[in-house]
């Protein structure tokens, strides 16, 4: 395969990669209102937790390294968090 192809696949990946970031963050956004409805704190230590570890599994399984897919998810929940605390 010749280089250019090769990174075109990679454009159409993180293409595709942005736009379920943004569905996750709109999603983000709609919990931020059902939690002020219903008066819950905007961290919910079990389930960042929960979160954190099967996607961690996921990514070994996967052959990712752990500590990449910790840090990748940390940047989404922690942009997930600045959503809900600024609605």
């Amino acid at each position: 395969m010749k280089l250019d192809h090769l990174r075109s696949e990679i454009d159409l990946i993180d293409n595709q990669l942005v736009i379920l970031i943004k569905k996750r963050l709109d999603i983000a956004h709609r919990i931020a209102s059902a939690k002020k409805i219903m008066g819950k704190p905007v961290y919910d230590k079990k389930r960042e937790n929960n979160v954190l570890s099967l996607h961690q599994q996921q990514g070994e399984q996967s052959g990712i390294r752990k500590r990449f897919i910790k840090e990748l998810w940390n940047l989404i929940l922690q942009e997930s968090k600045w959503i809900q605390r600024n609605i």
